[in-house]
């Protein structure tokens, strides 16, 4: 399930970097090492704050089930 939230911030990284990529090898007296870096942290923050709500949704079922085998296993043990 979580992997679900972290596929749309992988394949923008990734899109990223193929970008980076393109643009160095166009424009190569530019020093994009620099630029790639913060860049790719810019958007991989981007990405998680409009993914946030799937975030939340996945989340909320992954503790719901948690709760609740916990819950099995503290009857099951008093």
């Amino acid at each position: 399930m979580i992997v679900q939230v972290a596929i749309p911030v992988m394949s923008v990284i990734i899109i990223t970097e193929f970008a980076l990529g393109i643009i160095m090898k166009a424009v190569p007296h530019m020093n994009f090492f620099v630029i790639g870096i913060s860049l790719k942290i810019f958007i991989g923050l981007l990405i998680l704050i409009l993914f946030i709500s799937a975030f939340i949704f996945y989340s909320n079922g992954i503790f719901d089930r948690m709760f609740a085998h916990l819950a099995k296993i503290l009857n099951g043990v008093w």
